[in-house]
């Protein structure tokens, strides 16, 4: 048992379905998660897009757990799964992602921009 190396101790003939697809689900998350944040940050614009994906996605959790402290009795998405989360608190999250994309559209990324790449959002004028 020893001997054996970390893909069968996943998929062994004991071992049930549900067991196999979170051990395959483990290497698809350390494996091709990392390589696509690689990729992002190849792009032209790759620190911009990693730095508002980064953001944005801690603005999601934080405006939620913000509006969960406010509304302790908001009306749950899925009881079975987690108690706690709420429809109020993923509208808020959302309109956080939002207000932080728009932040860096017209705060932080032009200075980011300014002597390094092109702008990210090209805006025409007449």
């Amino acid at each position: 048992m020893i001997r054996r190396n970390l893909f069968f101790l996943g998929f062994n003939r004991h071992a049930n379905a549900t067991s196999q697809l979170l051990v395959f689900i483990g290497f698809f998350y350390i494996g091709v998660l990392p390589d696509n944040f690689l990729q992002i940050r190849l792009l032209n614009n790759g620190r911009i897009l990693l730095a508002i994906l980064v953001c944005a996605t801690w603005a999601r959790d934080f405006g939620g757990y913000i509006t969960g402290l406010f509304f302790r009795n908001g009306h749950p998405i899925a009881i079975h799964i987690n108690s706690k989360k709420t429809y109020e608190g993923a509208i808020m999250g959302g309109l956080f992602t939002f207000v932080t994309i728009v932040f860096f559209n017209f705060e932080i990324e032009p200075i980011l921009t300014s002597k390094m790449h092109p702008p990210l959002v090209i805006v025409h004028e007449n």
